[in-house]
């Protein structure tokens, strides 16, 4: 027995300045990421981005598991390394792309956030690739009394997951 699922044309896709257009399903490409949540002394690891923070992590590259993918982009982004991640959840995202000629324009974005344990490293020791040159200023230790107050610059709101893992 099959279920036909509902079949869209168009969806509604917004950019990293908020504004929404809407486009053909068929432009979509599919952009599996996983994203670290690492707390260390009352802190969470974040990215700072424009004007806001979001979490270390990224795209999976063809054949990693989600799991490797967050260790490998939390070490990449910030210079901190982390071991065991826990999966705490996961976003479905449709995200426009306006400032970047290496990227699809318009995605269909699987966001798996993991909680991390912080193992150590710091901050000297990045390794940025050119987007994350162009795209991102000094990692920072934010504090977790403060999360309510924190600007996001992801096209998901993750501090619900945040407040998730702090329970794990």
């Amino acid at each position: 027995m099959s279920v036909d699922a509902p079949t869209k044309t168009a969806v509604t896709c917004v950019d990293s300045s908020g504004r929404l257009h809407q486009v053909p399903t068929e432009s979509l490409t599919w952009r599996p990421s996983a994203y670290g949540i690492v707390i260390k002394d009352n802190h969470l690891l974040v990215c700072q981005r424009r004007a806001g923070y979001d979490l270390p992590g990224g795209r999976l590259i063809l054949g990693e598991t989600s799991d490797v993918a967050v260790i490998r982009e939390t070490r990449e982004e910030t210079g901190i390394v982390v071991n065991q991640p826990r999966l705490v959840g996961l976003n479905n995202s449709f995200f426009k792309f306006i400032d970047s000629d290496d990227e699809p324009d318009v995605m269909h974005c699987i966001m798996l956030y993991y909680r991390c344990n912080y193992v150590g490293g710091d901050f000297t020791k990045t390794e940025p690739d050119g987007w994350e040159h162009l795209h991102h200023q000094t990692p920072a230790w934010y504090p977790l009394d403060q999360l309510s107050d924190m600007t996001v610059a992801s096209s998901q709101d993750f501090r619900p997951l945040v407040e998730q893992a702090l329970a794990l």
